[in-house]
């Protein structure tokens, strides 16, 4: 309900050192610091469920905060 207001947030606090967070649809590709992404797999007749997140570094380090580089090898996808 909050994502048209997502890039004025963003804005907002682009040079604080604010960790920005969301499960919104290309919330890291928009200019957030990281995405949880829900993912569901069928493994046999079972159904798990896993929360990967995205990084979008050039926000993490414009607002003077630090990702360790072995949670950036972990990240499904990393926007530099």
């Amino acid at each position: 309900s909050e994502k048209r207001d997502i890039p004025a947030l963003l804005a907002s606090v682009k040079t604080l050192p604010v960790l920005t967070f969301s499960s919104i649809e290309s919330f890291a590709d928009d200019g957030g610091m990281i995405a949880l992404i829900r993912e569901t797999q069928m493994q046999g007749a079972f159904e798990r469920t896993f929360i990967r997140y995205e990084v979008n570094t050039a926000s993490v380090y414009s607002s003077k905060l630090y990702v360790d580089p072995d949670a950036l090898e972990l990240a499904r996808k990393v926007i530099r």
